[in-house]
């Protein structure tokens, strides 16, 4: 608004100016003088428009960097937090498997030891329960086994 009325007050100015030139009037001076007036004015305003507009700019980046700084930070922390669930879930795993797994040799050692009726716990359908129901399976037909040659040989006697 006020740089507008001032532009407009200037270019009247130099309308002045250029018609005292024309006359060869000797108000030419003044209305020089009260061009430059003008012109100075004019050129403060789009100083002062400048700089505030520097400041937004200045402002505004200042705003995106500490966002951009936020979201780095939120970032970091959701790969922390996945990182600290990935190494939890996997311990968590191993646990089970090793648990799962030590349950099984204990198992397969007593009946290789001669205990053939050690049963063991086949829980789940992974790898770990189908070798459980396999070990379950071949003690099941070593007693079959066993149970034949004994009758056989109560049989011969």
């Amino acid at each position: 608004g006020a740089i507008i009325k001032e532009l407009q007050a200037y270019v009247q100015s130099a309308a002045l100016v250029q018609t005292a030139a024309k006359a060869g009037s000797a108000d030419i001076k003044a209305a020089l003088n009260e061009t430059v007036s003008q012109y100075e004015s004019v050129e403060r305003n789009l100083d002062v428009i400048e700089t505030t507009q520097r400041a937004r700019q200045d402002d505004g980046y200042a705003l995106a960097t500490g966002e951009a700084a936020a979201s780095r930070r939120i970032l970091l922390l959701v790969n922390l937090l996945a990182a600290l669930l990935i190494l939890a879930a996997s311990t968590a795993l191993s646990v089970s498997m090793t648990r799962s797994l030590a349950a099984l040799v204990k198992s397969l050692r007593r009946m290789a030891q001669g205990d053939c009726t050690e049963r063991i716990e086949a829980a789940g359908t992974d790898e770990i329960g189908s070798i459980a129901a396999a070990a379950n399976d071949l003690t099941a037909s070593l007693n079959t086994i066993v149970g034949t040659v004994r009758q056989r040989v109560l049989s011969l006697r």
